[in-house]
């Protein structure tokens, strides 16, 4: 069992112990930082671990030594169990690869200011809200539109996707939202199949860390602006 492997959780060295659940996969999370495990038996042996839910702590962003990516970007992967007892997490944020990202077309529709740098980006689906008319009376309705949000070390913007052509189809982007990084009042995100929203007070530009911290699957609110991202 994990417990026997990893009398320590491999994210934050807590030796608090694991809640298990799960009917036909077996799942093990940490009491302490949250992050949970799948966990992949054989003959009571275990062979490797799935980073299902990423820890609360805030370390989904800090830098795998190893591989100098962000602990987020392999949740959903089988690993060995030798991975995870080697694990060794940088704490600071490799944003020269999590520029890495972006993409040309996206870069290529912001005017950045002098000094500003892309930091990432996330796909996403903004709720538009409209209002038509029918059979004479009003009608409102919310329409998704999808997107990308965008991270920079100065601002958050929100881009439109746009599809342009018949026969051949081509994409650009479109910046329709913006705010700066210090008017950022509240973050919410949630991973894997928590139901538990985590919160976290950005009215500093170090409050970008929560904006990471959730990995694949966020929500942030925040002056009306609602984005919701699945994992892949």
């Amino acid at each position: 069992m994990i417990e026997e492997e990893f009398s320590k959780c491999p994210i934050c060295n807590s030796t608090d112990g694991y809640e298990f659940s799960g009917i036909i996969g077996k799942y093990a999370q940490c009491l302490k930082c949250m992050t949970k495990w799948q966990l992949f038996m054989k003959d009571n042996r275990l062979l490797e671990l799935k980073l299902h839910e990423l820890p609360k702590n805030g370390r989904a962003v800090h830098t795998i030594t190893t591989t100098k990516a962000p602990l987020f970007t392999i949740i959903g992967k089988r690993l060995p169990t030798g991975f995870w007892k080697d694990l060794e997490l940088d704490k600071e944020i490799n944003w020269e690869f999590l520029s890495k990202s972006i993409g040309s077309d996206v870069s290529k529709a912001v005017f950045a200011e002098k000094g500003e740098k892309l930091l990432y980006q996330w796909e996403g689906t903004r709720e538009v809200h409209e209002e038509t008319i029918i059979s004479g009376k009003p009608y409102k309705f919310v329409k998704p539109e999808q997107g990308i949000l965008l991270l920079s070390n100065r601002k958050l913007r929100w881009l439109r996707r746009r599809e342009h052509g018949v026969w051949k189809k081509a994409t650009s982007f479109l910046v329709v939202y913006e705010i700066p990084l210090q008017e950022v009042k509240g973050v919410s995100g949630e991973t894997g199949d928590s139901s538990e929203y985590i919160t976290r007070v950005a009215k500093t530009v170090k409050g970008v860390r929560a904006l990471l911290e959730a990995g694949f699957e966020y929500v942030i609110e925040m002056d009306g602006l609602k984005l919701f991202r699945k994992r892949k």
